[in-house]
């Protein structure tokens, strides 16, 4: 069974344009993405990004960074996906997106090991019950599946074409199995994605901590709890 990252990014975020290129301590959001999933189970990463010229650039640094790629619809994120995974013969996808610079490899690595286990299931997530703070999301589901919800969407669930994982959670035909953290760790209100600059601020100063590390969520967790005052300069939460 082959098993990859496919990472969702493009340039065009209306809040925060170009955000996946933007350097985190001397590297590229999108490469810090890259070299977190690597550490997980995953066999290879694929980046899933458009057609659109503004978005060569994520394509030139997929070639410096010897990383798969698949030019796609920039309004279509499900066929971008979906035909990713069929270029690359994928069998059991691990969808991550370009806001994510925290994706844990132990969060990928748990959703996988469901797959593996005496256990029918086409999706696991650990953002179907949202406890995990915003920006360690994960979604893992079979190419099987994934097909499944492509051909809906090609008749009578065309809103499909605007999500991918979030579908498998539409339709009772599909098991799913949801990951949540310790109860320490159920901290739904943080948000740690990339979507705004006081975000970035808030990532970018977490990795001047990591420095080359790469931090479990639990680590990047502690570190917050332990600099509570300097982390409610980027948020208000409290």
């Amino acid at each position: 069974m082959k098993i990859s990252a496919i990472i969702l990014a493009r340039m065009g975020s209306s809040r925060l344009p170009g955000k996946v290129l933007m350097g985190l301590q001397g590297k590229p959001v999108l490469q810090r993405i890259i070299e977190r999933c690597r550490t997980s189970v995953v066999d290879d990463v694929i980046v899933a990004t458009t057609t659109k010229d503004r978005d060569t650039p994520i394509v030139e640094l997929c070639e410096q960074l010897d990383t798969n790629y698949f030019r796609g619809s920039e309004n279509k994120p499900l066929d971008r996906v979906y035909f990713a995974a069929k270029e690359f013969n994928v069998d059991l996808i691990v969808d991550v997106t370009g806001d994510c610079p925290l994706v844990d490899p132990g969060i990928i690595d748990s959703l996988v090991s469901f797959f593996g286990l005496a256990m029918r299931i086409h999706y696991a997530s650990n953002v179907i019950e949202r406890k995990f703070p915003d920006g360690f999301d994960c979604q893992v589901y079979k190419f099987q599946a994934l097909q499944k919800i492509y051909e809906l969407s090609e008749t009578t669930h065309p809103e499909f074409k605007e999500y991918v994982g979030w579908n498998f959670t539409k339709l009772d035909k599909f098991y799913t199995h949801s990951l949540i953290p310790p109860l320490n760790y159920r901290l739904p209100e943080w948000r740690l994605t990339l979507d705004t600059r006081k975000d970035y601020e808030l990532i970018n100063w977490i990795y001047s901590a990591m420095k080359d590390e790469i931090w479990s969520y639990k680590q990047i967790i502690d570190f917050l709890n332990n600099n509570i005052m300097e982390f409610l300069e980027y948020r208000d939460f409290l």
